[in-house]
């Protein structure tokens, strides 16, 4: 083998062996998030959902014409109608300020600012991973068809009939990868990056 091929085999194990460091980390960050999500955050939050069911912050109020108005509490200014010139809209909005300090009380009870911060942390290291991973060039095929399912799989699809859209960034990325792994000329030592290619 002349040093120009020996160089970029070398070049492309490195970068194999890159993805595959990449995507064990991401496995393990995905578990993390899993295990917190299911073992944490899900059975705290229904436990609040059968202590205290989210309230519903409107309430709304019907004239005597028949016409129905719809009136919304701003939990960040629970005393916005306590002025209100009607009994019955100071009434409704008090029912509602009541059920929402009662949600909120329990929610701190049991600890669900931390908690949601803790799961946002997680799911945040999970993204940066997957980001790191579709940004990087695919080392072979198997990687790209791990992009490919990533963004157009089953689990993209969360039960729509559309797949969600991806910024251009990632699709540059995902279609560099393609031609350069799915040209005419399968050949690996033809296929290289422009990088590669350089290097050689």
């Amino acid at each position: 083998m002349t040093m120009h091929v020996s160089i970029g085999v070398t070049g492309r194990s490195a970068d194999l062996a890159l993805w595959d460091k990449t995507l064990a980390e991401h496995a393990a960050a995905k578990e993390a998030s899993d295990l917190y999500n299911v073992s944490v955050h899900d059975p705290l939050y229904e436990e609040l959902k059968r202590a205290v069911p989210f309230p519903d912050l409107c309430f709304e109020i019907e004239a005597l014409d028949g016409k129905i108005t719809r009136y919304r509490v701003d939990p960040g200014n629970l005393q916005a109608w306590d002025n209100h010139w009607s009994p019955v809209i100071r009434r409704n909005a008090a029912a509602v300020r009541d059920a929402w300090l009662a949600y909120r009380k329990t929610h701190e009870r049991l600890g669900l600012d931390a908690v949601n911060e803790e799961s946002d942390r997680l799911c945040d290291a999970q993204g940066s991973i997957e980001a790191a991973l579709i940004e990087m060039p695919a080392p072979d095929q198997s990687a790209l068809l791990w992009k490919l399912e990533h963004l157009f799989g089953p689990a993209a699809w969360d039960g729509s009939d559309f797949s969600p859209s991806w910024c251009a960034k990632w699709m540059k990325v995902v279609m560099d990868d393609a031609r350069r792994l799915l040209g005419i000329d399968a050949n690996p030592l033809t296929a290289w990056s422009a990088e590669e290619k350089i290097a050689a």
